[in-house]
């Protein structure tokens, strides 16, 4: 099965029954140690589209991600998880200067002058996505949209408050870049990802 899924994506991409122009993303994948803001991973813009393809494998387990943005740059992400890890429920938070100091403990460092935004899930529950690309369902969770504050360097932060381990998808960004080039790494980029979701 993961053959032939594997087989009929590259396919359909490279001869364009899927329009990857739609879905521009650039496609990133966990590979080492994200677990302190020093180890972070950069991202190159807060509003290029950007799928960042994770796990969390502990209680403690905190992926972080950095970035520089411009004072009222729009600062937008979202936490997916696949629907075969639906019990995995994790939060997402911005923090750095100029926000607000949390009402709720982000029990992450988001050093000492710098305030946080800590999403968490829909109160009326997580909405359900067919990802045509990847062939399988995520559950849309925390969200952020907000300007960034100052000219400043940020960070995200991905972590789960109640134990349980999982998969997850950090979008980040809604501007789509494009360009031929990019085609041969996005069609690598949608395989790894349906290799690591199947």
């Amino acid at each position: 099965m993961k053959r032939w899924v594997f087989s009929a994506t590259l396919l359909a991409t490279a001869c364009g029954v899927l329009p990857l122009q739609a879905h521009a993303a650039s496609y990133f994948f966990k590979t080492g140690n994200q677990n302190t803001v020093e180890t972070a991973l950069g991202l190159a813009s807060p509003t290029t589209t950007q799928r960042f393809f994770g796990r969390l494998e502990t209680k403690k387990d905190v992926d972080y991600f950095t970035f520089k943005a411009s004072k009222g740059m729009r600062i937008f992400a979202t936490l997916e998880v696949p629907v075969a890890d639906e019990k995995f429920h994790p939060t997402l938070t911005l923090f750095g200067p100029g926000l607000n100091k949390p009402k709720e403990d982000p029990v992450i460092a988001i050093g000492d002058t710098n305030g946080a935004v800590v999403a968490n899930e829909p109160a009326n529950g997580r909405d359900s996505v067919w990802d045509t690309y990847l062939l399988t369902t995520f559950l849309i969770g925390p969200k952020l949209d907000l300007p960034a504050p100052e000219d400043a360097t940020y960070g995200l932060a991905v972590r789960v408050p109640d134990g349980a381990t999982g998969r997850y998808v950090l979008n980040v960004g809604t501007e789509d870049v494009w360009d031929w080039g990019d085609l041969i790494p996005r069609i690598w980029g949608v395989t790894r990802a349906i290799l690591r979701i199947y």
